[in-house]
């Protein structure tokens, strides 16, 4: 998952910047961690650590001319739907809905803004779309 490697790479960057200012060990607990970045807090300021996307062999994209592979690999988009089903009557009810999008230069607000509104209106009506029941009410 691209995600997921890029958190994994920028929380390495943070171990390897706290290894190399001497606070931590590399066989560390926890506790010694959380202490280590709180004293680099304080005696080198914020502790921040870097992680760019690198697409996959093959994708090209040119950012000064527009053209190549813009959408060539993955789409960065998180959605999180808190949701309450009445167990009774089988009514579900979104109760609350949280989307992060990454979407890179803007060029047109108002296009841009309806593919993320778009998005969310799929995402929070697939459930109930997708309900099925057996014969038993499962």
């Amino acid at each position: 998952m691209v995600v997921g490697k890029l958190i994994e790479s920028a929380v390495l960057g943070l171990k390897q910047t706290l290894l190399g200012s001497g606070l931590l060990n590399e066989n560390y607990t926890q506790p010694e961690f959380q202490q280590a970045c709180g004293e680099y807090i304080k005696q080198f300021g914020p502790l921040k650590s870097f992680s760019k996307y690198q697409p996959p062999p093959g994708i090209f994209w040119d950012d000064e001319k527009y053209q190549g592979d813009a959408y060539g690999a993955y789409a960065w988009a998180v959605y999180v739907a808190e949701v309450t089903v009445d167990m009774l009557t089988y009514e579900a009810r979104v109760d609350d809905f949280v989307a992060v999008q990454e979407v890179g230069r803007v060029i047109n607000p108002t296009l841009a803004t309806g593919q993320i509104e778009g998005g969310v209106a799929q995402a929070s009506a697939s459930p109930y779309l997708k309900m099925s029941f057996g014969r038993t009410g499962e």
